[in-house]
């Protein structure tokens, strides 16, 4: 295995971790009895799961983009 594979699994599998991590805060939110609701599971669910999520979409535009298209699409939120 050469080092760009390892740096992708890796990368997945910390993603992978990250969005079951909020998935495990959101189940503990919807199960805990209402009086006993913290509001800070929500957003920790949120959070987690989004950051995840946005490593697993960068791997997408990274991988099936054209390489031009995904320099383009970088300058261009670099500039905002």
């Amino acid at each position: 295995m050469n080092r760009d594979t390892a740096i992708l699994l890796t990368t997945i599998i910390i993603a992978l971790i990250l969005i079951n991590i909020g998935g495990m805060f959101f189940d503990i939110h919807n199960n805990l009895p209402y009086k006993y609701n913290e509001p800070i599971y929500w957003p920790l669910a949120i959070g987690f799961s989004s950051a995840g999520g946005i490593l697993i979409v960068r791997l997408i535009l990274r991988t099936l983009l054209p390489n031009v298209i995904y320099l383009n699409m970088k300058d261009i939120n670099e500039y905002n």
